[in-house]
């Protein structure tokens, strides 16, 4: 029987030849990828990282972080001690680097930077004695973001809207509007702002087959805390901004945004809008005037503190 069975066997393999090798599992081709922007490895009897060179730092410094330039080796780790905690960033490839260093304050301190390749061998330091002294800080006072004063603000009227809400005027939704007949409209932005752009937005324009926007209209202003109002152009609390008609050479009245950039801040508390007639030419409708959003840019006119100089890698600055 065992005869038998070893013929048959031999007799297998002599019909259909050898028998396949085993396969090895295929590793994970992720693995095997190489990124040719990644440097050669080094030998692992390479010499050590030559030291870093540092770009100039002062000898006394106004702030509490100070930006450390320099050179070393490329795709490399950085490490500066001796300040108040070390801190660490990679080179370039071209071997450039910034890191902003944290400093003791009123201390006079060593930062020690190293270079680390990719093995872990570290160079030698680059050294620089540095003093932290508070007293030499530059400061600056910023300029107040130019904002949109209006959202939210009430709005008044000496008429009642034929249709919607004056609040919708600066609710920030220009598809919510108010329809007024000739009117005046006004807001109080709450104290005085140095304003740059004013701004009336209607919901139709030429062409649209609706025509119920203002073609001649005032704005106008008042810096004073209690104007006459309802506002009146020939008060002395107002002042007429812009006078726009057919004609006046002012690029609004035809629908859309009317926006008017002034030539120079003007410092005000009040807009005032004095919406007299729109683009119908029958006697009914011609004073209906439907708006849909005011806006109103400009800068408070307080003071923001005044803000430290200090340079840092992002802003650019050099210490």
């Amino acid at each position: 029987m065992r005869q038998l069975l070893c013929l048959g066997l031999f007799s297998l393999l002599c019909s259909c030849g050898a028998l396949p090798e085993p396969t090895m599992p295929a590793g994970d081709p992720a693995e095997e990828k190489i990124d040719p922007n990644d440097p050669p490895p080094k030998p692992e009897d390479a010499p050590p990282p030559e030291v870093p060179t540092l770009a100039s730092l002062p000898s006394r410094y106004g702030y509490d972080t100070v930006p450390v330039r320099g050179r070393g080796e490329a795709f490399a780790t950085v490490f500066v001690e001796g300040g108040k905690a070390p801190v660490a960033t990679d080179t370039d490839a071209a071997g450039n680097f910034c890191v902003d260093v944290p400093l003791k304050e009123s201390e006079r301190q060593t930062l020690e930077v190293f270079v680390q390749d990719e093995r872990g061998v570290t160079s030698d330091p680059a050294a620089k004695e540095i003093t932290q002294d508070a007293s030499l800080a530059q400061y600056e006072t910023p300029t107040q973001p130019l904002v949109n004063l209006a959202p939210g603000l009430p709005v008044y009227a000496d008429e009642t809207p034929k249709d919607g809400l004056l609040r919708d005027a600066t609710d920030g939704d220009p598809t919510t509007s108010v329809n007024m007949s000739k009117s005046f409209v006004w807001v109080d932005l709450g104290d005085l702002y140095d304003v740059e752009t004013i701004e009336i937005i209607f919901p139709d324009q030429v062409g649209s087959g609706n025509d119920e926007f203002a073609t001649e209209y005032l704005v106008m202003s008042s810096s004073q805390t209690s104007p006459t109002l309802p506002p009146s152009p020939s008060s002395a609390d107002w002042t007429v901004v812009y006078d726009i008609y057919p004609g006046s050479g002012i690029a609004a009245g035809d629908g859309g945004a009317d926006t008017f950039a002034l030539p120079t801040p003007m410092r005000t508390r009040y807009i005032a809008f004095y919406l007299i007639e729109n683009n119908k030419t029958d006697w009914f409708s011609s004073e209906n005037i439907r708006f849909a959003e005011l806006r109103i840019d400009g800068r408070s006119t307080e003071a923001l503190p005044a803000q430290p100089l200090i340079p840092t890698c992002a802003n650019g600055r050099m210490p």
